[in-house]
Formats: structure tokens, C-alpha cells, sequence
């Protein structure tokens, strides 16, 4: 009897969690950021890192400063460019997408808001950065859309010839 009153407990505990609206942001602006907001708690995973204090020596801080170590995504833009990067993730979220259809299926998305400027140290260059980018977004988003249940607030990508950083940002 004790063991329902567990499984009752859990069962109806599941059944809140996955009833809670799940937020999550993503943006890259020379460094990534990302966020999880999960009903009203905002989990926030950005690196911070706290300043530390001046030695006196500048011979020995020169020794012992240390580069800071580049994410996953930084290291995938210097391989590969912007562009490069972002058709390399959106494969992988479209390859990902066909394992979990059925669990898509169930899965709603809504007020989705991508926002990617392409930027080049060239005109010709940005075209074409622009032009992989589109290539690799729009038909992922496509494909994902008719797995689940998806509402687009904006989807947002443009060529900028004026700015010097790439920046995206998802949510």
C-alpha cells in the first residue's frame, strides 16, 4: 500500500514537470552564452570569471598567466568559420531530430526567435557566409517542423557589412 502511495507521489510529480514551460537562450556575440528558465527558476550556465588580484612582479604574472581555454563553439569557428560552424550545428540538430521523432511528436515549441547576423571582411565573403548560413538554418527548421509542433515568433538572418562580430541569439 506504501509503495502505491510512492508511485502515486512520483507518477503525479512527473506529470507537473513536464507541464512547467521550459525557456532556453542562446546567443553568441564573441564569447557564448546560454540559459535554461524552467517555470519561474533561471538557470544561468555563462563562465564568469573573477578578476584576479595584480602581482606585483610583472615578469612573473607574464610567466604564470594562463589563455583562457575556448569553448566548443569557439573552436569550431576558428576551424570552420562563422558559417562553417553554424551549417556543422544545424546538421547535427537535424541528424539528432530523426532518432527522437517520436518523442517530438508530443514536444510543443513555441515563440521561437533566431536571430543570426553574418558578417565577412568582404562584401563577395558575406554573400557567401550568408548564403551557407540560409542553406543550413531554413531547411532544418523546415525538417524539425514537420517532426513537431513548432511556432516561430521571428526568424531573423541577414547579411551585416558594418559590424565586426558574428552575432546569433535563439530562444
Amino acid at each position: 500500500m506504501f509503495l502505491l502511495y510512492i508511485l502515486g507521489g512520483l507518477l503525479g510529480l512527473f506529470t507537473v514537470a513536464l507541464l512547467l514551460p521550459v525557456s532556453v537562450a542562446l546567443s553568441y556575440n564573441g564569447e557564448f552564452k546560454y540559459k535554461l528558465k524552467i517555470a519561474f527558476v533561471t538557470l544561468n550556465f555563462n563562465k564568469k570569471e573573477k578578476p584576479k588580484k595584480q602581482k606585483k612582479n610583472d615578469k612573473q604574472q607574464k610567466k604564470t598567466e594562463v589563455k583562457p581555454e575556448k569553448s566548443f563553439f569557439e573552436k569550431l569557428i576558428d576551424k570552420k568559420g562563422f558559417a562553417g560552424a553554424v551549417k556543422e550545428i544545424f546538421t547535427f540538430v537535424k541528424d539528432c531530430a530523426v532518432p527522437l521523432k517520436r518523442f517530438l511528436r508530443f514536444v510543443k515549441f513555441r515563440d521561437i526567435r533566431l536571430f543570426i547576423a553574418v558578417v565577412g571582411d568582404d562584401a563577395a565573403g558575406t554573400a557567401v557566409d550568408y548564403g551557407v548560413v540560409c542553406s543550413a538554418v531554413y531547411p532544418t527548421l523546415s525538417f524539425i517542423e514537420n517532426l513537431a509542433s513548432l511556432q516561430y515568433k521571428s526568424v531573423d538572418i541577414k547579411a551585416d557589412f558594418e559590424i565586426k562580430k558574428a552575432i546569433s541569439h535563439f530562444s
